[in-house]
């Protein structure tokens, strides 16, 4: 009993410390370009209103939608991917005033911007 036991234990941490390293090989691999912030207050406002366009599609009441202003706004560029992040004060289904943060990943495409992900963050 207690060499099976023993071998059972010994299996499980050459599992865990295989998976563990190879988790750590992959994320080598999968490292993400260096951060930029998003300087061009233009191109900010280009993201800001394709990811509001689309957030505002996906919520229950939209006209009551209440945006974060340019300054209140996070914008970065990691390669080719940018990243906004912003709340939006909006009714909720029960007619409360919620505030909520987003995170929005675009894309640059010839007409402008596209969303390719977006998260509630709160």
């Amino acid at each position: 009993m207690k060499k099976t036991l023993t071998l059972i234990l010994i299996c499980f941490a050459l599992l865990v410390a295989t998976d563990g390293y190879t988790k750590n090989k992959h994320q080598q691999t999968q490292a993400l370009p260096p951060e930029e912030d998003v300087t061009s207050l233009s191109d900010k406002q280009d993201l800001m209103d394709t990811a509001q366009a689309y957030i505002r599609s996906k919520l229950k009441a939209p006209r009551t939608a209440e945006f974060a202003g340019i300054y209140d706004t996070i914008a970065k560029k990691y390669g080719n991917q940018y990243a906004v992040m912003f709340y939006v004060d909006a009714q909720n289904s029960f007619g409360a005033m919620i505030r909520s943060i987003y995170s929005v990943v675009l894309i640059r495409t010839n007409n402008g911007f596209k969303v390719i992900n977006a998260k509630q963050m709160q």
